[in-house]
């Protein structure tokens, strides 16, 4: 009995012996158990930003304020040839809806040559959207110069997003004056460079 389980020893530790050869030979060494990484990668804990709004929706419930210059030159009455240049503060309720209060100094054809003014208005906008970066304002204004008489102001152009923040406004339209009882009409041309505040 002794030598039977002396035989099954040795063959037990032969046979182990040749498992160990063979894994050599191929040269695999045995698998190691797999653990988690932690902490986990970045890219896998940071949720998805959400992205920024473009086009119009940019404004929606903004301020912006714009720097604008515009020509006046008169076509009814005698003739005249006004200069307007102020700052204009607008607020944005929706993608095509804005109202804006501005305020100009007005170089006038006076009696004596040029005399100045103050003129302030407001103005109300509605934009069509043509793509994210291009959209046409129509607006009317209401304003009322200093000394002198109310004002009122029709104009449609194009407006340009040159960043996220800064835009260029072209425009162009009729204005009236009310001046010693009669209206009086100019064909206004300006240009206005705005920013979102």
């Amino acid at each position: 009995m002794t030598r039977l389980r002396l035989g099954i020893a040795t063959c037990c530790v032969f046979a182990s012996s040749l498992a160990s050869t063979a894994a050599l030979g191929t040269g695999r060494a045995p698998p190691l158990p797999t653990q988690p990484v932690w902490p986990p990668a970045a890219s896998e804990t940071r949720p998805a930003s959400a992205h920024a709004p473009t086009g119009a929706a940019r404004y929606v419930g903004a301020w912006r304020l714009a720097f604008q210059s515009e020509g006046a030159l008169g076509i009814s009455g005698s003739g005249f040839g006004n200069f307007l240049t102020g700052l204009r503060l607008d607020r944005h309720f929706s993608e095509t809806l804005a109202l804006g209060l501005s305020l100009d100094f007005v170089s006038l054809k006076g009696k004596d040559g040029r005399v100045g003014n103050l003129l302030p208005e407001a103005r109300l906008e509605y934009r069509i959207p043509f793509s994210d970066d291009v959209a046409v304002p129509l607006t009317y204004g209401m304003g009322y110069l200093v000394n002198n008489g109310p004002t009122i102001h029709f104009g449609g152009g194009v407006d340009i997003a040159l960043s996220e923040s800064w835009s260029l406004g072209l425009e162009a339209g009729p204005m009236g004056w009310f001046t010693h009882d009669e209206l009086i009409w100019s064909l206004n041309a300006g240009v206005a460079l705005g920013v979102t505040l």
